[in-house]
């Protein structure tokens, strides 16, 4: 008897075990990996973003009056440049690896972003990773991608894209997230945005470019709720009017703020 009991056990208690495997309760504490990963970055050091953002740029420098007016605009564009390329190339910061799929996750979902997550064709796309600044309820992260290449069907020239994304996390979860720069296009024409960050304030500027033109649009700025949340920061109190983007903004700003909400 004992010969016949015995093996209906084992095998039981393999069927129990088997089930238990294939059914563990999912740990929703568990941290997720690529929290983890940028949670890992370095203090970035100053000054954090690019201060030429902050030039009076004319808003079409190659029809500017003069030659030293042309020649300023034209100097302090190529150093916002520049030093986005010197970014996206650093051999000395702290980087890491991702899918399309994880850069979904770290990038805004905007209207005024010129580009589509899923036209990139590099299947793993490195990272640069810095923490910005610590905060009580949240930290602040900047990442920057290296040159990434983009589908595009019927096109004479390629099109690439670098870009930098700034990121609130608390509770090892991501609040928010801004679209802090981008350089976007080919040869023909470019869509460029950069940004400075100065003292828990982010400013950022689009300009665009092509073969025979430069623009500069008007700066705006961002400040953090306590939350971590990014909210459009105004320098004055009252009505405000913006044409500058492409819908139209008008309203009322209270404790500099739209609306006086934040």
């Amino acid at each position: 008897m004992k010969t016949i009991v015995i093996p209906f056990i084992i095998i039981f208690l393999m069927i129990g075990c088997n089930q238990m495997a294939n059914s563990q309760p999912i740990n929703k504490n568990k941290k997720d990996d690529l929290i983890t990963q940028i949670m890992q970055a370095p203090l970035a050091s100053p000054p954090i973003g690019d201060k030429h953002v902050l030039y009076p740029f004319a808003t079409h420098w190659q029809h500017a009056e003069t030659e030293s007016e042309r020649s300023g605009n034209e100097k302090a564009f190529d150093e916002l440049a520049g030093n986005l390329d010197k970014q996206s190339q650093s051999e000395q910061s702290y980087k890491i690896t991702l899918t399309q799929e994880n850069l979904k996750q770290i990038v805004q979902d905007s209207y005024d972003i010129p580009f589509n997550i899923n036209d990139i064709l590099n299947q793993k796309i490195t990272v640069h990773v810095e923490k910005i600044a610590g905060f009580p309820q949240f930290d602040l992260f900047l990442l920057t991608t290296e040159n990434l290449e983009l589908e595009c069907n019927h096109c004479e020239y390629g099109r690439h894209l670098i870009f930098q994304s700034i990121i609130s996390i608390s509770s090892d979860q991501i609040v928010d997230k801004l679209a802090a720069t981008y350089e976007y296009g080919n040869d023909l024409g470019r869509s460029y945005r950069f940004f400075y960050y100065d003292n828990g304030k982010i400013i950022i500027r689009d300009f665009g470019s092509d073969e025979t033109d430069s623009a500069a649009n008007e700066k705006r700025t961002y400040q953090l709720t306590p939350q971590g949340k990014f909210i459009r920061y105004y320098d004055t109190n009252g009505s405000f009017q913006n044409t500058d983007l492409n819908d139209t903004e008008e309203g009322l700003v209270q404790n500099h703020t739209r609306e006086g909400y934040g």
